[in-house]
């Protein structure tokens, strides 16, 4: 099992990963901005043969996730949400 901290926008987030028969996914993700853990769509879909690939489909995840969330917000903004 790994944990590492990863940055999008102004967020911070911990990813643990966790290894199993050779395949690392991941098991959760804090997000240190809400003091939550919180689901991220597609985060599940994560298999990979090593930590690192499995950290870098992490936070590809995260920042749509984050990217979808900016964009939600704008929209409510302009009244359009």
């Amino acid at each position: 099992m790994a944990t590492r901290a990863y940055i999008s926008g102004n967020r911070t987030f911990e990813i643990t990963l966790s290894r199993v028969h050779e395949r690392w996914t991941v098991e959760h993700v804090y997000s240190k901005s809400l003091n939550a853990e919180i689901q991220v769509p597609e985060m599940n879909s994560i298999v990979a043969s090593t930590e690192d690939v499995a950290f870098a489909g992490a936070c590809d995840c995260i920042d749509k996730f984050v990217g979808n969330e900016a964009k939600r917000a704008a929209r409510c903004m302009l009244g359009n949400g």
